[in-house]
């Protein structure tokens, strides 16, 4: 029996020992599995990193150069997808930009032909324009003589014989043309000249202007009534004020119904010299354009649309106040001199 309880001690002992040998290999292969795995993943893990990495690299070259990704580089299936994708992206855009760059080209091209003949267009306009104004300021002299003449010889005549109606026709409309002369004139001299000030008796002034213009009025049918205070000056350049009066003047005459009366007023108001004058006729349709250069509301009246636009310019350059109603068939303009420049 002793022998037996020995032989089964020794069995167990022996047993023992397999089993503890065995938990130890597990946890030694558990161990060096464990090793490998962290290895393994550290490998991929580079790896993965170092193809992210040149795929990273890749895109901002490519942003640059517009060079496709190298696929042979990438060993990772799911990475060669996106690489690809991107690659078709890439050759996308460069045709794009390769487009862009011609049409950029083509343009440019376009631009600098344009840019010549515009050069040349602006020479040319340029020489035009110095032609132009050298023949309008020939014309101008031209046309002084012609009308002085025939001016100067209705006025002999009318001293020497009875005022003759038809002639009365042909002078009313010589001193229109006189008026559009006078217009012409102020237009191409007002740059180069500086139209020098001095006291003018706006009343008398006035008075001579409207005088001048009797006979174009009663050749339109017309009749100018006035209301003038005596003793009115102002410092003004005369030519100027030439311009502002015979352009209201001439304008009241072609625009106003026939058998009509034309009202002229000079004033003192408080500090100011008022000047106004109002007429029956169509209604103004557009007051703020009536001062523009060229415009005209009744074209059929024919005039070139210069002589309120210089009113206008004048008014502004000696800070008078316009100010046109136009309602019910009746047309004022009213110009306010400031009395604390005179």
């Amino acid at each position: 029996m002793n022998n037996v309880k020995e032989v089964i001690r020794k069995k167990r002992i022996a047993y023992k020992n397999k089993i503890l040998g065995f938990v130890l290999k597990i946890i030694l292969l558990t161990i060096i599995l464990y090793i490998i795995s962290i290895l393994k993943y550290r490998f991929f893990t580079e790896k993965i990193s170092k193809e992210l990495k040149f795929i990273t690299n890749s895109f901002v070259s490519s942003s640059l150069t517009y060079q496709a990704i190298d696929l042979d580089k990438i060993e990772f299936k799911e990475f060669s997808q996106i690489a690809l994708h991107a690659n078709k992206m890439i050759e996308k855009v460069k045709i794009k930009n390769k487009e862009l760059i011609e049409l950029n080209s083509h343009l440019e091209n376009m631009v600098e032909e344009k840019t010549n003949e515009l050069k040349r267009s602006i020479e040319y306009t340029k020489e035009l324009l110095e032609y132009q104004d050298k023949f309008v300021k020939n014309a101008i002299h031209e046309i002084n003589t012609p009308l002085s003449i025939i001016l100067m010889n209705i006025e002999l005549y009318n001293l020497k014989f009875d005022k003759n109606h038809y002639l009365t026709k042909i002078e009313a409309a010589v001193k229109v043309l006189e008026n559009i002369y006078g217009d012409l004139a102020y237009i191409v001299k007002k740059d180069s000249l500086v139209y020098e000030k001095g006291m003018i008796n706006f009343s008398s002034f006035l008075f001579d202007r409207i005088d001048y213009f009797n006979d174009v009025a009663r050749g339109n049918d017309l009749q100018i009534e006035f209301s003038i205070q005596e003793g009115i000056f102002v410092f003004f350049s005369e030519t100027q004020l030439q311009r502002l009066c015979d352009n209201n003047i001439s304008n009241a005459i072609k625009y106003s119904y026939i058998n009509e009366n034309i009202n002229i007023k000079l004033h003192k108001k408080d500090n100011t010299t008022v000047f106004e004058i109002s007429s029956i006729g169509d209604n103004i349709k557009d007051c703020d354009r009536l001062f523009e250069r060229f415009y005209r509301e009744d074209k059929a009246r024919g005039g070139f649309g210069l002589g309120l636009n210089i009113v206008k310019v004048i008014c502004d350059t000696n800070y008078i106040k316009i100010k046109v109603t136009s309602n019910q068939n009746l047309t004022a303009f009213k110009y306010t001199f400031n009395g604390e420049m005179y």
